[in-house]
């Protein structure tokens, strides 16, 4: 998968995608991950490097991280995550795993 679990201190609308994936054990859609990061970014910043045209990128992931938290306690005391790129690598992988065709 491209543009994916990069190590920037940024939140792409990709890596939303995985984490909803992750949390939700169910594919989510691009739609559905780029509605999620625009709820939690106040600005979007759109990026030239997406084959649609528009890469959503948010320099909130405490914020973000902090919304899944509150959202799934328990699976985060369990899988022990203390950071964004904790979550966001276990859902990378995850996504990879069980989504391997989606791009």
């Amino acid at each position: 998968m491209s543009n994916l679990g990069g190590t920037y201190n940024v939140a792409t609308s990709k890596e939303i995608q995985a984490i909803e994936s992750y949390l939700l054990r169910k594919e989510v859609s691009l739609n559905v991950a780029l509605k999620r990061l625009e709820q939690l970014q106040k600005e979007k910043i759109p990026s030239v490097n997406s084959p649609s045209g528009f890469f959503y990128l948010s320099e909130q992931t405490d914020a973000i991280y902090d919304f899944y938290k509150e959202r799934y306690p328990a699976l985060f005391e369990k899988q022990e995550f203390e950071t964004y790129e904790q979550l966001k690598h276990r859902a990378v992988d995850y996504f990879e795993e069980h989504f391997p065709d989606i791009d």
